[in-house]
């Protein structure tokens, strides 16, 4: 447990003791991409601040972490962004841990379309909105009931609004999901049974997929998503790649189909990481270096 706990901590603060430059350059269907941002700038020992600047949009944000000791830890993010183009975008998000329970919440607004202020976030496996405006309100719970076994939730309010739970069954080196999920599609209401798997077979490789089954209007449909990360990739200067897949055509407001590689490679005193993303007619290549110090 001290073990959970104290990798727990270290993911809230992520990497809150170094300043972060980064710079970007790519394309996507509408034109060029460019960015330029700092982060993790510190006020005070536990609130740090960030900005950036691209092609689209401007954007600054805080967050704090709290350190609780042995109990746990938590973080909050605040930030806003305004696209030249006229709208806003805020995202407020909170994590922490107690015991045996962890929680994170979000909540995000906008008043325009969020591939106006970046491409890539219409084409995760958690998509943000194709809504032109509106509001989505996440809460995540996750409750280790004992050492085989974790009860975890997500309910969600506007935009796509959906109930889930899921009991995961850790059994050393794999991991086993079944579920039940109630989400608003297209079309009517989808009510749908899901499971997944993840394997890990060596420190290098994380494969996980996942699937829903249901009705929606007296028909059935389904829903299908996969990862592969590969970490440490020597061959290619000690890369992480990650790729992903995701078709949904149940969701009411995603493209149904989406998929995507991220590397990250270290290279010289920083971290070139590279992004490609498909979905819908959308298409984004993108390259950023980071520079931590």
């Amino acid at each position: 447990m001290k073990k959970i706990l104290a990798a727990a901590a270290l993911a809230l603060c992520g990497t809150a003791h170094a300043t972060t430059l980064e710079t970007s350059a790519g394309f996507s269907g509408s034109g060029l991409l460019l960015g330029v941002g700092i982060r993790d700038v510190l006020i005070t020992p536990d609130i740090d601040f960030r900005a950036a600047l691209t092609e689209s949009n401007l954007e600054f944000g805080v967050g704090r972490t709290i350190l609780g000791g042995p109990l746990g830890a938590a973080r909050f993010d605040l930030s806003l962004r305004s696209a030249f183009v006229g709208g806003l975008r805020m995202d407020a998000a909170a994590s922490g841990t107690l015991g045996s329970v962890a929680l994170t919440g979000r909540l995000e607004a906008w008043n325009t379309f969020n591939n106006r202020f970046d491409p890539a976030l219409t084409l995760g496996l958690d998509p943000a909105s194709l809504n032109e405006r509106g509001f989505r309100a996440t809460l995540n719970g996750r409750y280790r009931i004992s050492r085989d076994l974790i009860l975890a939730a997500t309910a969600r309010a506007g935009s796509e609004s959906s109930l889930a739970a899921q009991l995961a069954l850790p059994r050393g080196d794999t991991d086993y999901r079944v579920g039940a999920l109630v989400a608003q599609g297209p079309r009517a209401m989808v009510v749908g049974v899901t499971g997944g798997i993840t394997l890990r077979p060596s420190e290098t490789l994380n494969i996980a997929v996942d699937g829903m089954l249901g009705t929606q209007a007296g028909e059935g449909t389904y829903g299908l998503t996969a990862s592969v990360g590969l970490f440490g990739l020597e061959a290619l200067g000690n890369t992480d790649l990650r790729a992903y897949a995701a078709l949904e055509p149940w969701r009411a407001s995603a493209h149904p189909a989406r998929f995507g590689v991220e590397s990250s490679t270290p290279l010289g005193p920083g971290t070139l990481i590279g992004d490609l993303r498909a979905g819908g007619d959308n298409l984004i290549v993108r390259a950023t270096y980071r520079l931590s110090f």
